[in-house]
């Protein structure tokens, strides 16, 4: 898998031209420079918008503007991740049941996502069964299994929650929040 370029782009706030054309024209002029190769793939529009310290609209509308010219090749969703974590009720839902079906899905703990999570309402539609769930996150975590396989593929972690995912997230920020000297004491017990 080819990792992004990363660009030496340099912009100037006080120009006439906007962001977006800096941005659009400077890329254009590597490739036509030869310093950006043909082919190359470039940063996401998020990852391009916080190295260069502007909005995501800004590069998104640069990516827009060198495709409509036929410089680029845009690939929208390509290695997506959707972390679906509101769902912990089978009355909750955040996703179109679809898309599960398209998506290469883990699940923190798959017994309980069959019965409350987004990984429900497939099952209910008939869009998956169990079986389409590639790993538990413990799975993961523990190198039992592999997690994304290819640069394109669309991954979805449905996390319906568990005490001891809460309580490490809590121990955690506890720690880095002493740790950096933020936050303050509370008695809870007085």
């Amino acid at each position: 898998m080819a990792r992004p370029l990363v660009l030496p782009l340099v912009l100037d706030r006080a120009a006439d031209a906007s962001l977006s054309s800096q941005v659009a024209g400077q890329i254009r002029d590597g490739v036509v420079a030869g310093t950006l190769p043909v082919g190359a793939r470039l940063p996401s529009s998020r990852a391009l918008a916080r190295d260069l310290g502007i909005s995501r609209a800004v590069t998104e509308q640069a990516f827009d503007q060198l495709t409509a010219e036929g410089w680029t090749e845009g690939r929208h969703g390509s290695g997506t991740f959707v972390a679906a974590v509101g769902a912990d009720s089978p009355d909750k839902q955040e996703l179109d049941p679809e898309i599960m079906g398209s998506a290469t899905v883990f699940t923190d703990i798959t017994e309980q996502c069959a019965h409350v999570g987004e990984l429900h309402h497939a099952l209910d539609r008939g869009i998956v069964t169990v079986a389409n769930v590639k790993a538990e996150l413990g799975d993961l975590i523990s190198g039992r299994s592999s997690g994304r396989s290819s640069h394109d593929e669309i991954t979805i972690f449905d996390s319906t929650g568990t005490a001891l995912q809460d309580a490490a997230a809590a121990a955690l920020t506890y720690e880095k929040a002493i740790a950096s000297g933020r936050g303050t004491m509370m008695d809870f017990f007085r």
